[in-house]
């Protein structure tokens, strides 16, 4: 079944926001198990997730309210 544009977008954004929440949950088991010598989540590298997370939302309300009648 073909999606309409503001579903695919839905989709996207979900997908993103999914990966991004795994890269942190990544992060943070790293950290809790001392995966690396460095015991706290690199700044940027948090800061990038964010920025993803909140791409990941804007794509996701632009979804929503492109399917809205």
């Amino acid at each position: 079944m073909a999606r309409s544009a503001g579903g695919r977008t839905l989709v996207r954004g979900t997908e993103k926001a999914t990966n991004a929440s795994e890269h942190l949950e990544h992060l943070i088991e790293c950290r809790e198990m001392s995966c690396s010598a460095v015991e706290t989540i690199d700044e940027d590298e948090a800061k990038q997730v964010a920025e993803t997370l909140r791409e990941a939302a804007d794509m996701i309300e632009a979804g929503a309210d492109s399917m809205r009648y």
